[in-house]
């Protein structure tokens, strides 16, 4: 059977295919078309076949374009355009010339048959986790507008020259509020901005309980078993639960510290080693929440609180933090592989948090029913 390569450059109303095809006798032939969204099914997916394979950018829609095509091809790549050097190191760049590479790339790769022939690859979740990863999206969302608001409030105060507690402003704004001495214009740009902030506060509570609620369904298992973790709540689980998808995919903690951007950039050569910033190339969400619980994980930890005090002395501090929260993910990829406990768990926490979760979703339900 004849085998298909596609190259596709996926756009928000249309999509470009670059085909390789092998014929059984050794000659290739290629063609290009265009597609409208709304003909994939017609134009595209009823042409495809089970020896074809598809390749595709990472972009907006282009996880929900390779699952309406993987039950019709043999196989479905989305790749990192950051790491597709192909697509910007040559003069010309046009659509046709995207698709055209794309396709060149994936013939080589399924042809070379080498998992280390560099093909950028991305994993393409599945539906929870695309969900799951979707709701923190909206929820830091409202978290960068919440913040925006707030900063807009601090700065019309300070603009006055009035000194003021600006950490417990809003905790306790209707007290500090009145003894602020500002123009009535000022105090209804503040108290309009105020109500925008409480709105906000609100959606993201609405989403915290859709994100606990989904990341409960899906990984049930494994977040009772990493809440274990003093620092680590059922919230913080599902973020880094979302980052993961699937810890079977991952060879080793190496690889798992580095998608979730905890090992540094090494530049070696001879005998001489640098450790650098961390790698930004893999996903951020799991670092900024563990961040948020490091001192408690700290806190519970030996051998944690031990490498803090040797290093914390004459060394950068963003370092030393980085590099506990790497030694944190180390250990969660081996509790969730071995599906082992956290070693100095706190029971009586634990039991609070599950307890909690428990609590939680019953809640759910009966407002659901």
């Amino acid at each position: 059977m004849e085998e298909r390569y596609h190259g596709v450059d996926l756009h928000s109303t249309n999509f470009l295919v670059n085909t390789i095809v092998k014929k059984n006798d050794g000659s290739v032939e290629r063609n290009f078309k265009k597609v409208y969204l709304d003909e994939i099914k017609t134009k595209f997916i009823s042409h495809l076949t089970k020896s074809d394979y598809v390749c595709l950018e990472a972009s907006t829609g282009s996880f929900t374009f390779a699952k309406l095509l993987k039950p019709h091809v043999k196989d479905v790549f989305v790749i990192n355009p950051f790491d597709f050097k192909a697509l910007y190191l040559s003069g010309r760049k046009t659509d046709k010339i995207d698709a055209k590479k794309l396709a060149n790339k994936l013939k080589y790769h399924i042809e070379a048959n080498d998992p280390e022939d560099g093909f950028p690859s991305v994993f393409i979740p599945d539906d929870k986790v695309t969900e799951l990863r979707g709701l923190f999206s909206t929820y830091e969302l409202y978290k960068k507008q919440k913040n925006a608001l707030k900063n807009r409030v601090h700065s019309i105060i300070k603009q006055n020259l009035i000194h003021y507690d600006s950490v417990t402003l809003f905790t306790h704004f209707d007290t500090i509020m009145p003894t602020l001495k500002l123009n009535e214009r000022d105090k209804k740009t503040i108290l309009l901005l105020y109500e925008d902030i409480l709105h906000f506060e609100a959606r993201q509570e609405q989403i915290k309980e859709e994100i606990l609620s989904t990341g409960y369904q899906r990984f049930a298992n494994e977040i009772k078993l990493i809440i274990g973790i003093p620092g680590i709540s059922v919230f913080i689980a599902c973020a880094i639960l979302a980052d993961i998808g699937c810890i079977q995919r991952f060879k080793n903690s190496k690889k798992f510290c580095s998608y979730l951007r905890s090992a540094p950039k090494i530049d070696a050569s001879n005998e001489k080693i640098k450790n650098g910033s961390i790698n930004k190339k893999g996903r951020k969400l799991s670092f900024s929440f563990v961040l948020q619980g490091l001192i408690h994980i700290i806190k519970t930890n030996p051998n944690f609180k031990e490498f803090q005090s040797k290093n914390i002395v004459g060394k950068n501090k963003c370092k030393v933090r980085s590099a506990l929260i790497r030694k944190t993910f180390e250990m969660l990829f081996y509790m969730l592989k071995n599906k082992t406990e956290y070693k100095y768990i706190d029971n009586v926490l634990h039991k609070k948090k599950i307890m909690e979760l428990e609590k939680f979703l019953q809640k759910k339900i009966g407002n659901a029913a």
